[in-house]
């Protein structure tokens, strides 16, 4: 279930779908616990939510029936769109020879280090490095289209309530008058955190591969790998809690300036702080949409949370809800073919690196043949010169060559 906001727990969405005869066997709001400063725990809210069933009947009935539901919150009066769908990551279509994530070729086990510089797994992982950087952009461009458009129809529906109020107090305000602008709140500031986040580990990496990783700036590292609660497998994401804020920033600046491989080659990883706070990337936008048009957003904790269905719109409310979600379910379209885009491209440099790979392999067996055959060789010409007698010179030539002869 996504475009949940930030500030819904756990027991009171199932508390609402209960409500609307939605019987799940459980409902979690998913956060992740990180550290916030001494002695303190705050959560990076991530905007969405996994529905456990007990049959995939249940689960299938369930899906069609959410299809038109609505979050009705205190920070809005247009009910929120939620959309409900399948896992995307139940399992992952890219990748190679049985690798279950596209840059991690799996013969190739690697121990955490910084690639140098003109090297082999240098080069590649520049590559893997820029296409990640130009999926990032366009990721960030379609985040700020969605929410400029998810905005634009907010701000239609905020004027005509608008001018419907001052037409019916034409006594009071002048009917051709613009609506008073809401001030915009700005985004809520990250808070400091010494947790560090990564991405693009490949999934054979586990606990003690990071503890070990990371030995050698803690002395205790305690990591924490990200699971999908739908899957309950890993998905590339971990996090590391470091000495002070400081300290994590020290070494997101490292990892992002350097070239750190960590259990497969060459996909570098990513590393970002780990901030507590609302939801980010493509789960932000409507709270942004919101903050610009109504001057406050669903990232602070909801005092009350109501889920209802919407199939015809009987108000202006409703009107704007149903025109929101369906320009939600176009952009969940356009991620998708982004998505799609992505891991050909990823799957695509992965070919092109294992074939990269296989060649280079291939000149140092070479290489290796050529060298044991060149020593054989050596050697056999070494023994056949231990078994041949001495040359005798003729006496004149030891004369010319000035040699005593015995």
């Amino acid at each position: 279930m996504d475009f949940i906001g930030g500030g819904i727990r756990s027991s009171q969405l199932k508390q609402a779908l209960s409500e609307l005869g939605v019987h799940v066997q459980d409902a979690e709001v998913v956060n992740i616990k990180l550290d916030s400063g001494p002695g303190r725990v705050a959560e990076a809210r991530c905007g969405w939510a996994c529905l456990h069933f007990r049959t995939q009947e249940e689960a299938t009935d369930a899906l069609t029936g959410l299809q038109s539901v609505y979050m009705v919150t205190d920070s809005s009066p247009v009910p929120r769109p939620v959309l409900v769908h399948w896992p995307y990551w139940q399992h992952r279509p890219w990748g190679l020879r049985g690798s279950p994530f596209a840059g991690h070729v799996p013969d190739i086990p690697t121990l955490a280090h910084f690639a140098q510089a003109n090297s082999l797994e240098y080069e590649l992982a520049l590559e893997w490095r820029r296409l990640q950087w130009t999926l990032r952009d366009a990721k960030l461009e379609l985040q700020k289209d969605h929410t400029a458009e998810l905005a634009a129809v907010m701000a239609d529906y905020k004027e005509a309530v608008a001018a419907s109020k001052q037409a019916a107090a034409a006594g009071q305000a002048d009917a051709g008058s613009k609506p008073a602008e809401a001030p915009t709140a700005a985004p809520p500031p990250p808070r400091m955190s010494a947790c560090l986040w990564l991405r693009g580990l490949p999934d054979s990496v586990s606990q003690e591969v990071l503890k070990r990783a990371f030995a050698q700036w803690l002395d205790a590292p305690q990591p924490l790998l990200i699971e999908d609660p739908a899957t309950l497998q890993a998905r590339g994401h971990a996090v590391v809690r470091m000495n002070s804020s400081r300290h994590a920033k020290q070494l997101e600046d490292d990892i992002s300036t350097m070239v750190f491989l960590l259990g497969g080659t060459p996909r570098p990883v990513e590393a970002a702080t780990a901030c507590p706070g609302p939801p980010s990337g493509s789960l932000r936008v409507y709270d942004d949409a919101l903050r610009q048009t109504f001057g406050s957003d669903d990232h602070k904790p909801l005092r009350s949370v109501r889920l209802v269905q919407i199939e015809v719109a009987r108000s202006a409310e409703e009107e704007c809800a149903l025109r929101l979600r369906a320009i939600m379910e176009r952009h969940t379209l356009d991620r998708a073919h982004l998505r799609k885009l992505a891991n050909e491209y990823r799957g695509e440099l992965h070919g092109r690196h294992e074939e990269r790979i296989d060649e280079e392999f291939r000149k140092l067996i070479s290489l290796r043949k050529m060298n044991k055959q060149l020593a054989g060789r050596i050697n056999q010409a070494n023994n056949n010169r231990r078994k041949q007698a001495p040359i005798k010179l003729p006496t004149r030539y030891h004369r010319t060559l000035g040699l005593h002869v015995i």
